[in-house]
């Protein structure tokens, strides 16, 4: 895409924290970007395994062949967290739309292309652009799968970051999920239209190397996915709160009961999977979300009965539904 007037300025922001093995595949996918005006942002978060060098180097050799594209590099004194180094580059970007790509992922050519001409077609009106992914290992090599409108394949508006200038102290809850969080704000912010959904893979996702995907045992990474869930909407539910003051008075009201619906149950399946809790618990944790959530699929009420079983027998059923479904599930082509 030719830059014109027409063309908003857009930003391609990588995030990294000691990613080195994957680092520079990442930037070259960023060098590669075919849409202008454009800008790469990178903010590593603090790497301790020398993420910083190597991105340095690659910009120099980038820039000392032509590359055309403005960089901004930034290094967090501290290690942030994935959602505080995201909100970082609301200070370091300058485009009218931030595109996301993670440290261990590479984007395709056209991925910025694609996205601002989905984005654009909304009339500027969407937040969020969410698209697909193909789903490579950790060492690279294709797998059969897709992944599905994440976090690692999205685009946001930086309207996202101003009218949220107000950020409570995260803590050490260092593993918020900064997609969870956007959409909260994004709900706050336009309502029921907030995202459109580009069905094109325009970035290699990498299975394994993130903290979600490299554990083995089962019960242990759907509570941790479960509490991180939970603890993000109620982040998300504390922004919401303390920026009220900037935000449509017609659409919070209705983004503070989304937010609330889904932290109760992140809350209500944390309790469920976790091994401290009583029986009487669990039952009271199936009843409500059976009462109050539904039940997708009686895959799903599987799910519950198992882990209403004593722990090591539920974990035994546990395995053979993790090789078989859990992952089958996550990159389904459907």
């Amino acid at each position: 895409m030719s830059s014109n007037s027409s063309c908003p300025l857009v930003s391609f922001c990588v995030k990294c924290f000691n990613q080195r093995q994957f680092i520079e595949q990442a930037l070259d996918g960023a060098f590669s970007q075919t849409y202008r005006p454009l800008e790469i942002v990178i903010s590593d978060d603090g790497s301790t395994d020398g993420s910083s060098e190597i991105i340095r180097r690659k910009i120099h050799n980038y820039q000392s062949s032509g590359g055309d594209i403005p960089i901004v590099f930034n290094v967090n004194p501290d290690n942030l967290g994935n959602l505080g180094n995201w909100i970082v580059f609301g200070n370091l970007a300058h485009g009218e739309l931030l595109v996301k790509a993670d440290g261990d992922d590479i984007s395709l050519p056209e991925r910025t292309e694609m996205i601002v001409k989905s984005w654009l077609a909304t009339g500027k009106r969407a937040k969020i652009v969410d698209h697909c992914g193909s789903v490579m290992d950790i060492n690279g090599k294709q797998l059969d799968g897709i992944v599905k409108f994440i976090g690692s394949c999205q685009a946001y508006t930086h309207d996202l970051w101003d009218h949220f200038p107000i950020q409570p102290a995260i803590g050490k809850r260092s593993g918020l999920y900064d997609d969870l969080v956007f959409f909260a704000r994004a709900s706050a912010l336009a309502g029921e239209q907030f995202r459109v959904e580009l069905p094109l893979l325009l970035v290699k996702y990498r299975h394994g190397s993130g903290a979600t995907t490299s554990s083995a045992k089962y019960r242990d990474l759907v509570l941790k996915l479960w509490v991180s869930s939970r603890d993000s909407y109620d982040y998300a539910l504390m922004e919401l709160r303390e920026n009220k003051d900037y935000l449509p008075k017609e659409l919070l009201g209705s983004a503070l009961d989304q937010v609330n619906r889904r932290k109760q149950e992140a809350c209500l399946t944390a309790v469920l999977l976790d091994r401290t809790s009583k029986l009487r618990e669990k039952i009271n944790a199936v009843s409500c979300l059976r009462r109050h959530f539904g039940c997708r699929s009686a895959r799903d009420t599987l799910f519950q009965i198992v882990f209403l079983l004593p722990h090591r027998l539920g974990d035994i059923l546990l395995a053979p539904y993790f090789r078989l479904f859990y992952f089958r599930r996550m990159y389904s082509r459907r």
